[in-house]
């Protein structure tokens, strides 16, 4: 049996009840649908950097070496920057940033950034980076090797803010200015706060 994503119940009710309108329905759902797309290259490109040890490819040859679904991953080269006739991908554009914030090459063995463009940008869409800097995987030997996570960050900033598709890395400055840094929880910190709310409610 198929199973509908909590997401698009939700959108399904407040359209029905009349809470946003169908253009917010749709942003919402095209935003939920990139940031899902970023978190799959990242969890890619550590694969390939495992794999590999040698660079982190860009999301043409993560397409071409197979870290990920394949239809996804063609609808994001589609809809990526090296794409002569690029076609969004659920309303986003993909670039993989490999310049660094004066223009340089950025050192693809180390680092690797992402950038979700909303196709048609407005005040109220929403521009998403993936930042990933293996020099900042500092290990937790209390955590049986696990890294701090912090070679991994994601960011969202509003498109008007930002006026175009960043093809650069973004400076600390830039970052503080324009962007929010968008914190996944640690599963195993989901878990313990899951318990903690349970024994609460238990001791109630």
């Amino acid at each position: 049996m198929k199973t509908i994503p909590a997401a698009m119940i939700f959108c399904a009710v407040c359209a029905v009840f009349g809470c946003i309108n169908s253009d917010d329905i749709l942003n919402r759902s095209y935003e939920a649908n990139a940031f899902s797309c970023l978190k799959m290259i990242g969890t890619a490109q550590m694969v390939a950097h495992t794999e590999d040890g040698q660079f982190m490819p860009s999301i043409v040859d993560i397409e071409k070496k197979g870290y990920g679904p394949d239809r996804t991953l063609k609808q994001m080269v589609a809809a990526g920057a090296q794409a002569q006739n690029r076609v969004p991908f659920s309303g986003y554009y993909f670039a993989d940033i490999r310049k660094e914030p004066d223009g340089s090459s950025v050192n693809n063995r180390f680092r690797y950034g992402l950038a979700a463009y909303p196709a048609k940008p407005g005040k109220d869409t929403v521009v998403f980076l993936l930042l990933m800097d293996m020099n900042k995987a500092a290990f937790r030997e209390e955590e049986g090797g696990r890294t701090s996570g912090e070679e991994i960050q994601y960011w969202t900033a509003s498109a008007a803010d930002l006026g175009a598709l960043p093809d650069r890395w973004p400076t600390n400055e830039e970052l503080s200015a324009k962007y929010k840094r968008k914190v996944l929880v640690d599963p195993r910190q989901g878990k313990k706060n899951a318990e903690d709310k349970m024994r609460a409610f238990e001791t109630k």
